[in-house]
């Protein structure tokens, strides 16, 4: 099934999924795994797969930010306990 973000974005963030640890974030021009899209239809987005690319900064600095939320919003509630 392919998934096109101007479609589908909006549908996902209303699902019963999108919950506490959540976090949904479109990045203009990347793919799903993050790197630059330069398909323009189906048969060439197949292509990707096999294409060396880096990705961007902001991806893993919106990762890693992501990850410190979520560890702060779990032991918010195992604070002076014990």
């Amino acid at each position: 099934m392919q998934v096109y973000a101007d479609v589908d974005y909006a549908a996902y963030r209303k699902g019963p999924y999108y919950q506490r640890y959540v976090t949904m974030r479109l990045y203009d021009g990347l793919s799903h795994i993050f790197t630059p899209s330069v398909a323009e239809n189906l048969l060439t987005a197949v292509d990707e797969y096999s294409t060396v690319a880096d990705i961007p900064d902001e991806v893993f600095d919106d990762i890693a930010d992501w990850i410190n939320e979520v560890k702060t919003k779990s032991t918010e509630g195992t604070r002076g306990a014990g």
